[in-house]
């Protein structure tokens, strides 16, 4: 974990917490997401809020102009905050550890699941309720297609892998094969 995301996760706990203490959680993660996309697609605006060459007064006053009237105080807060502790960068950063922790407070993971051939709606949704059991909370999943899987399934739910591949299969018993002495008759 680089430096950067280690801070980028601490202020994401940090206005996680102050979100969650005000009922905000969603709200916050929306006007997070609509900074992030705005600041990408404005060179202007990110030169101004990440340039170590303009001053922290005038930063302060480019975040006012734009989003006082638009930021709930708490995200208006927050930009203040990290322009004060020289840490703009963090404002763009911010969005995936506080996305994470809003997954994480309301039991939801993010899963993918990559197959041989496509699935049928039915074999997706039986899929999903067995992995939603297994796992214990909501997921939000990405079906994948890769031939190179050549049967079964592979499901990523956050760190843990649950491969169930043919390839898989094969590699083992190839492994197995390796392993076992070699008696001559």
């Amino acid at each position: 974990m680089t430096v950067g995301s280690r801070v980028a996760r601490r202020y994401a706990a940090a206005l996680f917490r102050a979100a969650l203490d005000r009922g905000q959680v969603p709200q916050v993660f929306e006007e997070l997401k609509r900074l992030r996309e705005l600041i990408d697609s404005l060179p202007e605006l990110a030169e101004a809020l990440f340039s170590p060459t303009i001053r922290r007064p005038d930063k302060h006053r480019v975040i006012d102009r734009l989003f006082a009237e638009s930021a709930s105080p708490l995200v208006l807060s927050f930009l203040h905050l990290c322009v004060e502790k020289h840490r703009p960068e963090v404002i763009v950063e911010v969005l995936e550890p506080y996305a994470e922790l809003r997954d994480e407070h309301e039991n939801v993971a993010r899963a993918t699941i990559v197959c041989a051939v496509e699935l049928t709606e039915e074999h997706k949704q039986r899929l999903v309720a067995a992995l939603e059991r297994y796992t214990g909370k909501q997921l939000v999943v990405q079906f994948r297609v890769d031939p190179g899987v050549v049967g079964g399934v592979l499901v990523v739910v956050g760190d843990t892998v649950l491969d169930g591949t043919l390839r898989q299969a094969l590699e083992q018993m190839r492994q197995r094969l390796l392993a076992a002495p070699v008696t001559v008759l």
